[in-house]
């Protein structure tokens, strides 16, 4: 999933949306060069989509900076963002979600991408978005059943996890 690039602008940008908001993504405000969208994650392959859809949505720099520890990898990257796209980046939860069909799914395979994962448990398989936070449970969950999946949220340690089986 990682190594598929969407073919369309919109679709584009609403899968590099999901990725930052699932990765708990923040906004860097910088005096000289602008603001920049900074992603910190675990996954390579992940952090090389970043990079390649930041350079197709608007031709975005990336600084990258990978810091290895004993038991994991995390991968920080930064893409400075044209003047334009700044706002995409700091919306709520609800208006983050896109209206056209092909981009909630772009968003939601974003998401699974930033903060997915599937699980096998010893009764059935079943996908599991941990949300960034008590806000986007509740649109991750309507875009899983919006897909025709059936989607359950349940709170998992200190976070709201959405379950799609």
């Amino acid at each position: 999933m990682a190594g598929h690039l969407p073919a369309r602008p919109c679709c584009q940008l609403s899968e590099l949306l999901g990725i930052y908001f699932g990765s708990r993504g923040r906004l860097i405000k910088r005096q000289s060069e602008g603001p920049a969208a900074y992603f910190s994650l675990l996954r390579n392959p992940i952090a090389r989509k970043v990079v390649r859809l930041g350079r197709a949505v608007g031709h975005m720099d990336a600084k990258y900076q990978v810091v290895k520890t004993r038991k994991r990898v995390s991968l920080f990257v930064e893409l400075s963002l044209p003047p334009g796209l700044a706002p995409a980046f700091t919306q709520a939860a609800i208006r983050a979600v896109p209206d056209a069909a092909c981009d909630r799914k772009a968003m939601l395979r974003g998401l699974f991408l930033g903060c997915g994962s599937v699980n096998a448990p010893s009764a059935r398989y079943h996908l599991e978005f941990v949300a960034p936070n008590d806000s986007w449970a509740k649109p991750i969950g309507a875009m899983a059943s919006a897909a025709g999946a059936r989607a359950g949220i349940r709170a998992r340690s200190a976070q709201p996890a959405v379950v799609v089986r």
